[in-house]
């Protein structure tokens, strides 16, 4: 099977043993994103929504790197901290797509760092 390594300096780069997505079989496989300055790297605290909004914005420009776009998911996977924060999931997630994919989304014991959110994706080759 060919596999592609798909890289942006439009999102943060990895800093352990991952790549931000892989390209096979006519999709692309985004790697979780979290709340990191694309430009430094760095985590962004702040509310929930803000975490969310600027994970999003980081899988988007993946998603793009590789061929694919927010308009061609075919699943998304979110992972957040308390059951009460899907409204926002969901108010967040409607500013980004406009035809929803299969979705997989639970609250979680811990994330990373002061994660209060973490979304990761597979989307169509356009």
């Amino acid at each position: 099977m060919n596999r592609e390594v798909v890289y942006t300096p439009n999102a943060p780069i990895p800093n352990a043993s991952y790549v931000q997505a892989i390209r096979a079989k006519g999709l692309v496989f985004a790697t979780a994103q979290v709340s990191r300055d694309p430009v430094t790297g760095d985590f962004v605290d702040g509310t929930l929504e803000e975490q969310f909004r600027l994970s999003m914005k980081n899988l988007e420009a993946i998603l793009v790197a590789g061929g694919s776009s927010m308009a061609n998911l075919v699943n998304i996977k979110i992972f957040y901290l308390q059951l009460e924060d899907l409204p926002t999931i969901n108010a967040v997630l409607d500013e980004f797509l406009i035809d929803p994919p299969s979705r997989s989304s639970m609250a979680a014991a811990f994330l990373w760092k002061k994660c209060k959110v973490t979304v990761e994706a597979t989307g169509a080759v356009i």
